[in-house]
């Protein structure tokens, strides 16, 4: 038997797109990007990995809504790479995460969306 899960933080780097597969199951698919800082002084620099996300079914249409560009989330799950050539004819890879576990950490609220309930505040009200 084998396991694999890995676990980021990161921001969201584009609004979420929810569609459905034509069984009628919901995919939610959104990309994450996880900045390190290396070096020191004034070689210190940013790096930026991307990972693209998947995330299914009810969980998917839960979050839709809250998954936007700037908001910082946790994310976990099993990654797979894959290779393609880029723009230059390099090879090069994409970074693909199929989520089991989605986290809302902070979120760039937007003015009209102050006020608005997130997802762990309408579970912390429902009666069951």
């Amino acid at each position: 038997m084998s396991y694999q899960n890995l676990t980021i933080v990161g921001n969201v780097g584009r609004d979420a797109d929810l569609k459905y597969t034509p069984q009628g199951i919901a995919v939610l698919k959104f990309s994450v990007a996880v900045h390190k800082t290396i070096g020191k002084g004034d070689d210190r620099r940013q790096t930026t990995t991307w990972f693209n996300v998947t995330l299914w079914r009810e969980r998917a249409e839960g979050l839709a809504e809250y998954l936007r560009s700037g908001t910082q989330v946790l994310v976990a799950g099993e990654v797979a790479v894959s290779p393609y050539t880029d723009k230059n004819g390099k090879p090069a890879a994409s970074l693909e995460l199929t989520a089991n576990e989605v986290k809302l950490l902070h979120s760039k609220q937007e003015p009209e969306r102050q006020g608005a309930e997130s997802p762990a505040e309408a579970e912390e009200e429902t009666p069951f």
